[in-house]
């Protein structure tokens, strides 16, 4: 299977998923940090939560994930 991206076909395993990100939105990806989420696959970045929020584990995937 593939995923098509701003017209780039790229195997599944090669994008990051939700919750994760690298600096070309590309495996190898490491998770959100502490405090922040990413809703998108492909991600060069992570979202942070609200002030004054944080998630519970890295990785969060949703700003739902973000408490406090």
């Amino acid at each position: 299977m593939f995923l098509y991206i701003h017209e780039l076909c790229l195997p599944f395993a090669a994008y990051c998923p939700v919750g994760h990100y690298s600096s070309t939105g590309l495996a190898p990806c490491a998770p959100c940090p502490l405090g922040t989420y990413q809703t998108n696959v492909y991600s060069t970045t992570c979202n942070a939560c609200p002030d004054g929020k944080m998630t519970f584990a890295e990785g969060a995937d949703s700003q739902e994930a973000c408490y406090g």
